[in-house]
């Protein structure tokens, strides 16, 4: 079986499979993860993703088990204040505990494809039927396989131009929407004297802002992350990027009351596919199998 995409999605499923179907992953970035990422910059590093995850469903509670007990998932309890523009911060609190990989949030993913075939820095860009299964052919025209199954994990819209048409549910996947997010990371020489770990925003582009290197087994100099809200993102996807780095940079400032222009490390990511958009009482199918093709899709 291959599995396109070395997320989270895609990680698990070859894990769980793993004593039972040989499974290769394909990833097009040079890491695992996807969204459950890390960005390295000299010393500094950050979760520029995801940056952290709750476990209601009992399934998922007893599928993190094993990881929560050998740490490589740890639970995250930060100090949480509420922040709108020339207002002081007022605490807040969550309901429900988080998690956090350890000590990065794609180390979750690296452990759940320690020994897994992989294929990093290869994007799949058509899948060509073979007589014996499937063909994968990568960016650079090389084919692998064949394969008797596919499995996509990659975000819907682009899961929908990679499968082919006579895919059962093809037209299923075309309804998935999906919106981005834009992450921009601070490392400063020095601390900021905040009280708080996270940050949940009001009435501004960015949403929330976590002190990264606060996070749990972070050994790392002072990081600073801020996303912004998907509605932002989406009216931003073709700006200039560094023109939205400063315009962040300068909202940060507005809401932190401290200056971030002399920050040892400034740059900001694009997320494309961040967040699915779903309707408040719709129950989103967690995943489509075509059992004639032999191709289904999970994820996002």
């Amino acid at each position: 079986m291959a599995i396109i995409g070395a997320g989270l999605s895609g990680a698990s499923l070859a894990y769980l499979l793993r004593e039972k179907i040989n499974t290769t992953l394909f990833e097009k970035a040079r890491g695992v993860g996807g969204r459950m990422s890390t960005r390295y910059a000299d010393d500094f590093q950050f979760d520029h993703g995801a940056t952290g995850f709750t476990a209601r469903d009992p399934e998922f509670q007893n599928f993190l088990a094993p990881f929560i007990e050998n740490q490589t998932i740890t639970a995250w309890h930060p100090s949480i204040v509420s922040l709108k523009p020339g207002s002081p911060a007022t605490p807040s609190q969550w309901q429900e505990t988080r998690y956090v990989a350890s000590p990065k949030m794609n180390a979750l993913c690296k452990a759940l494809t320690q020994d897994q075939p992989l294929h990093l820095k290869t994007q799949i860009i058509a899948l060509k039927q073979h007589p014996n299964g499937w063909l994968l052919t990568d960016a650079n025209q090389v084919d692998h396989g064949p394969f008797d199954w596919v499995v996509s994990s990659i975000p819907a819209p682009q899961a929908t131009q990679l499968l082919p048409t006579d895919f059962s549910h093809h037209a299923s996947l075309q309804t998935i929407q999906m919106q981005g997010c834009y992450s921009l990371m601070i490392g400063l020489p020095t601390p900021l004297d905040l009280k708080w770990e996270v940050a949940h925003v009001d009435n501004s582009p960015i949403s929330k802002i976590i002190v990264n290197s606060r996070k749990p087994n972070r050994a790392t100099p002072y990081t600073l992350l801020a996303q912004t809200t998907p509605e932002w993102a989406e009216a931003h996807l073709d700006s200039d990027r560094d023109a939205l780095k400063h315009q962040l940079r300068l909202e940060m400032e507005n809401l932190l009351g401290e200056p971030l222009q002399h920050a040892t490390y400034l740059a900001l990511h694009g997320w494309r596919y961040a967040s699915t958009i779903t309707s408040p009482n719709a129950k989103t199918p967690t995943h489509f199998i075509d059992h004639d093709l032999k191709l289904a899709a999970c994820g996002d």
